[in-house]
């Protein structure tokens, strides 16, 4: 291993894991200094190792995930393409044992290959076709996916030609998706084959040569990179199973533009929760290129099979007959939380207490096909106390389950009695902040730093959060709910008119609180409990590791700890620059 920081042997391995497939082998990062002249020296450079240890890790966590300008803030959730299919995404199967299990257990179903003999790159070691007995090729257009079935021990080849060259960058893509499969305990059994097999190659003189990959979650791809001639083959192969029942139906494109069939391994599509029928989601920021429209969502049954089998297949996500879809979901935009305009997708006439996933698919824009993003596994509220609302006027940054009677209000309705208490409330504190000498002098102002704005502000989100409870099931039995039997809510008008039956609360977050210390005159003495004298039970703490275990206006799973990444990593970044000055 090369010798030094290795910042830039951690960044290909990075990449290698994410886009080539790899399972990444263990990098050992140290620092070797063998020409040091004395132990002082050598101290001073093991302190600044550790510090760059420290931000090598926080780059490689938390670079470009700006929480405020631009770039995607649900990029910080984390989660990427090879974690677990059964896993949860925040508090998604709430009370219930996840078995853990990899989403991708053997490498992504992709292979690129240069012809150019100096950069040739083998990333997986593909098989070579060996006595197929082919036939002649079928004609293939580029960008235009077609679509066929495959019996078992069957091959099936295309051809791709004429096509423009682009000088020395010309690249041919070739994906296939699998729409559908056989049933076959050979095929779906542990250490059968996984399902059909690509190959592709822009020779024509020999089928001997052909790097293939098999399909894996119903999806594959081939990229030949740099092409010195307008050919272009490819083969489908079947298994031969003797149990199959039925055939494979597939989508196979070659295109140069780009690939037909994608899997985009950056989570796009997030929780903002659920109650007992219905399910909230937001998409990561829209650009001027990006809108809402440009996406479809389908969801899914936990038991169906495609989440096992072909949740990588665009081609089987979008005619496998979905549960729901972007038809029959409301689709919006919202600016609620960090970040900017996001797509929203509220999914509605759900199963209580079930367990679904939803995929987020976003078509190409100039040929067919399409991109798929990474899952959401999630679960429906078991109990009817807890109905989900967002949208509001006022509190317009709130959007989860609060306490409710079914019996009595639809969410509408009730976001509506929680929305107007909290403006009520609100009328006080303004007229409050109109003695406050908000255009003062800066010599007259209550702070150089903090002004009224950022005082109503905090107001305003702390009063909302404190108003609008934040409900989930009683029966769950995590250490930062707060237990509410019926008849005992902290808020007396949510007992008189609303009268939910038990369920348990997810308690503000305690910086809620701070900040309106922080941002307002001190004349309105505000003061907030200390830990150990009362801070516990009134307010929560963020969580570290996604879960919302606070409620906090615009809160989506797995956003939570973005603005503790955010803050470390600058505080690495102030450390190592003083350490640099204070040693050197």
């Amino acid at each position: 291993m090369r010798r030094g920081f290795g910042l830039t042997q951690k960044v290909r391995a990075k990449r290698e894991w994410i886009f080539n497939g790899h399972k990444s082998r263990e990098v050992r990062y140290c620092v070797d200094f063998e020409d040091i002249n004395g132990v002082y020296d050598t101290m001073k450079r093991g302190i600044v190792c550790l510090f760059i240890v420290a931000l090598v890790f926080l780059v490689s966590f938390g670079q470009c995930e700006s929480t405020r300008e631009g770039l995607d803030p649900f990029y910080l959730a984390g989660r990427r393409l090879f974690e677990s299919i059964l896993g949860r995404q925040g508090v998604l199967n709430e009370g219930k044992t996840n078995e853990k299990r990899d989403l991708f257990p053997r490498p992504p179903a992709t292979t690129t290959v240069s012809r150019t003999p100096s950069s040739t790159i083998w990333h997986l070691h593909p098989t070579k076709t060996t006595g197929m007995n082919t036939g002649a090729p079928t004609p293939i257009s580029s960008n235009k996916p077609i679509r066929f079935q495959i019996n078992p021990g069957e091959v099936h080849k295309y051809e791709l030609s004429g096509f423009n060259l682009s000088g020395d960058h010309t690249n041919l893509y070739t994906t296939i998706n699998v729409c559908s499969e056989p049933q076959s305990e050979t095929l779906f059994g542990k250490g059968g084959p996984n399902g059909l097999l690509l190959y592709a190659s822009n020779e024509n003189d020999t089928d001997e040569h052909l790097p293939g990959i098999e399909t894996q979650f119903g999806f594959a791809n081939v990229t030949l990179l740099q092409l010195n001639n307008t050919y272009g083959i490819a083969m489908v192969v079947a298994p031969d199973l003797d149990d199959a029942q039925g055939n494979w139906t597939y989508e196979i494109g070659m295109s140069t533009v780009g690939p037909i069939h994608s899997v985009n391994s950056h989570p796009n599509l997030y929780l903002v929760d659920t109650d007992f029928a219905n399910a909230l989601f937001v998409t990561g920021n829209l650009t001027e290129n990006r809108n809402v429209s440009d996406y479809d969502i389908y969801i899914y049954s936990a038991t169906n099979s495609i989440n096992r089998r072909l949740m990588g297949s665009y081609c089987a996500l979008s005619t496998h007959g979905a549960l729901l879809n972007t038809k029959n979901t409301n689709v919006s935009t919202t600016t609620r939380g960090p970040g900017k305009t996001k797509g929203q997708f509220f999914v509605h006439s759900l199963n209580k207490s079930t367990n679904y996933f939803a995929y987020l698919t976003q078509p190409n824009i100039n040929m067919e096909g399409g991109v798929v993003f990474h899952s959401v596994n999630y679960s429906t509220k078991a109990e009817q106390n807890c109905q989900l609302v967002f949208d509001l006027e006022f509190c317009a940054d709130v959007a989860f389950a609060v306490p409710g009677n079914a019996s009595m209000f639809e969410p509408p309705e009730l976001g509506h009695f929680y929305d107007e208490m909290a403006r009520h409330r609100y009328t006080n504190f303004s007229r409050s902040l109109e003695n406050v000498a908000c255009n003062a002098t800066d010599e007259n102002r209550y702070s150089l730093m903090r002004n009224c704005d950022n005082c109503a502000d905090s107001y305003k989100q702390w009063l909302c959060a404190v108003t609008i409870p934040r409900c989930t099931d009683y029966t769950l039995n995590h250490t930062f709910l707060r237990p509410v039997k019926a008849g005992q809510s902290r808020n007396p008008e949510v007992n008189k008119v609303i009268r939910p039956g038990k369920y348990k609360e997810i308690m503000p977050c305690a910086d809620l609180c701070y900040r309106i210390v922080q941002d307002c005159d001190p004349s309105f003495a505000f003061q907030c409990p200390k830990k150990g004298r009362g801070l516990e039970n009134s307010y929560g703490e963020y969580s570290d590791n996604g879960d919302i275990s606070c409620s906090y206006p615009g809160a989506v799973y797995f956003l939570s700890a973005a603005h503790h990444i955010t803050a470390g990593h600058f505080l690495s970044l102030l450390l190592f620059a003083i350490s640099l000055f204070i040693l050197w």
